[in-house]
């Protein structure tokens, strides 16, 4: 495969993605651990809730980056490798010193069930499959859409071949998988068809991987130096639709929070890509978002773990704002530090089982 540009805007949107969902939990800590006072808030905007729509321009940017870089050219044995060594060897590294610490506090080894139920952890759906109260298992670390993106990497190459241009049938099949996806996702949305929530299930996760693919084949253009008239009329144009959509309600309708976080997630996710041309040229703050971005997935892994660590010091007290701004602060530092550890370690690993050939491979989706 031809060596591509490097996108430098999707940096830029992983890291705000990433920054909102350590905030989004964060918030909520507040609440699990009964803390008062006038606190940061950062949960829910007017018709939906600001965690799901990270989350989903997360799933977009996966789609977004492996439609940009395999639409041309895949060889699937060495994509689900580089997928592999993107994911597991840090996920097994921190979800063993993990267990390895809670075992030893808690006098037991199988203090998550059953033995049969480490296999959630080895295939890391651990957190997607757990039903808290009903059906335990070795959950963790991480979050649950580490099992989501492992579906979407595994059904990528299906996925590529419906939406990629055919000969015969040029992109009859990518706009008709669009409208049967569209159709059974709100469907979904409206029936609950199954047990996971709206937000979790593979439907909506394929959706906002899709919509990602979209959105990456048909902004290509715009990345032209010569189109900078089209491009920011199109940003603004998302920007006023994002504005409309978060916080103009429409009377007698309530938007289904699922829903919300797809529709606007896209027009974010657009306003990022053509903000993300302009601040990735700025060399300092570049700098800074680049490692961020590095260091995203061993974030995400143990972001959890830090915010528990720091916020059981403050159960049942009381926190002003300006002091809940300093611990997020604290927070975010700590989540970095170690999350930066484990992202070095699966390069280096990645490095050694691909050589150079391997070493941006965590960076492609």
């Amino acid at each position: 495969m031809s060596k591509r540009m490097r996108i430098e805007a999707f940096d830029l949107i992983r890291v705000f993605a990433m920054i909102g969902i350590i905030l989004f939990h964060y918030s909520f800590s507040y609440v699990e651990y009964g803390v008062g006072g006038d606190h940061l808030v950062f949960a829910l905007f007017n018709t939906g809730n600001w965690g799901a729509m990270f989350v989903a321009m997360f799933f977009m940017l996966s789609g977004a980056a492996l439609w940009y870089n395999y639409g041309t050219k895949l060889d699937i044995k060495t994509f689900y490798l580089k997928r592999w060594l993107s994911l597991f060897p840090m996920f097994y590294t921190a979800w063993i010193i993990v267990y390895l610490e809670r075992g030893i506090r808690k006098g037991e080894w199988l203090f998550g069930g059953p033995l049969y139920k480490l296999l959630y952890t080895v295939f890391g759906m651990d957190g997607f499959f757990l039903d808290p109260g009903v059906n335990g298992n070795y959950y963790l670390l991480g979050e649950w859409f580490l099992g989501a993106i492992v579906f979407l990497y595994l059904l990528f190459p299906l996925v590529r071949f419906l939406f990629m241009p055919h000969e015969k049938t040029g992109v009859i099949i990518r706009w008709l998988f669009t409208v049967i996806l569209a159709v059974t996702f709100t469907l979904n949305l409206y029936r609950d068809w199954f047990h996971i929530s709206d937000g979790k299930n593979l439907i909506s996760c394929l959706m906002s991987f899709w919509l990602g693919m979209l959105v990456m084949e048909y902004y290509k253009p715009l990345l032209s130096g010569e189109n900078k008239g089209k491009k920011t009329a199109v940003t603004l144009t998302a920007l006023v639709i994002v504005v409309l959509l978060m916080y103009i309600p429409i009377p007698g309708y309530q938007w289904k929070e699922t829903m919300m976080a797809n529709v606007a997630g896209t027009f974010w996710f657009v306003i990022f890509m053509d903000l993300g041309e302009r601040i990735m040229h700025i060399p300092g703050l570049s700098f800074v978002i680049k490692k961020l971005s590095e260091y995203s997935f061993g974030m995400f892994l143990v972001h959890h773990l830090m915010i528990y660590t720091v916020m059981k010091r403050y159960a049942m007290s009381e926190v002003s704002f300006w002091h809940s701004i300093v611990i997020f602060l604290v927070i975010l530092a700590l989540t970095t530090l170690i999350g930066g550890v484990l992202s070095v370690y699966g390069a280096f690993i990645t490095r050694c089982v691909l050589g150079k050939q391997g070493s941006n491979a965590k960076k492609t989706g």
